[in-house]
């Protein structure tokens, strides 16, 4: 019998929502301990690391979506990383006008609004500034900036990036789990990294088994308890990143 998931209603984590899962006669449930970030599957996470201004100030966690109206131009600009906004700008603007920017009152996007100088203009960019504050300490603060290049096509707009990521980001790996039948958990380590990678596995309890170069099998135990899964992604001379996740164990879980 596959795995069932039951909503339990979402609960607040660094990274969004998150629900707990139940597989079938018990739960098994998840808590990030690296940098991933969880979906649909777990339970509420441990406190987020402090802020770090070296992690985030480029721009390196910064994602960008864009829609058109005619010449207006909304971008909405997401930090993958906790933190509050507390002011936000658009400097030196090729192609646009800005109009405006409107902050979120809590952690949500950033919302730039921008016109084009023309109908004519297939390409355009501008500078994202702010200010990220921490989520729990408010004397941590930031100054983020980063260059966004828009590409404008009819009525789609596609926002890029005029340089390529930092290394860093680059780097960072994300654990994620694709598949749960019982105690049995497919993860994945994902990066965006575009060279040769290997990813070297730990498991605190129960046994693990090769899928493909980026994928294990983790077979838990019966006992109850809370079980950690680790990855180093070797990433040769560009250096290594890391991530963990940890699944708790409530109950006697089936395999199937």
């Amino acid at each position: 019998m596959a795995a069932k998931e039951v909503d339990e209603g979402p609960v607040k984590n660094r990274h969004g929502r998150l629900k707990r899962a139940a597989a079938a006669m018990a739960s098994v449930s998840l808590a990030t301990s690296g940098l991933s970030s969880c979906e649909d599957n777990g339970a509420v996470d441990p406190a987020p690391p402090p802020l770090q201004c070296d992690a985030v100030g480029a721009g390196q966690l910064l994602e960008a979506m864009a829609q058109r109206d005619g010449r207006q131009i909304t971008v909405a600009v997401n930090t993958l990383t906790p933190g509050l906004w507390m002011s936000a700008e658009v400097l030196a603007p090729e192609n646009l006008t800005a109009v405006g920017t409107e902050l979120n009152t809590e952690f949500g996007p950033v919302r730039i609004m921008l016109e084009l100088v023309s109908d004519s203009v297939t390409e355009a960019s501008f500078t994202f500034a702010g200010v990220l504050r921490d989520i729990s300490d408010d004397t941590v603060q930031c100054t983020v900036t980063r260059r966004f290049e828009l590409i404008i096509r009819d009525n789609e707009v596609v926002v890029a990036q005029r340089a390529s990521l930092p290394l860093q980001a680059r780097q960072m790996p994300r654990l994620a789990i694709v598949e749960q039948r019982g105690r049995v958990v497919h993860i994945e380590a994902q990066t965006a990294y575009g060279g040769k990678s290997r990813a070297e596995w730990r498991v605190t309890a129960g046994s693990i088994q090769p899928i493909s170069a980026n994928r294990v099998r983790w077979t838990l135990p019966d006992a109850p308890g809370m079980y950690q899964i680790d990855v180093v992604m070797d990433y040769g001379v560009d250096g290594v990143g890391f991530d963990a996740i940890a699944l708790e164990v409530d109950g006697s879980l089936s395999d199937s």
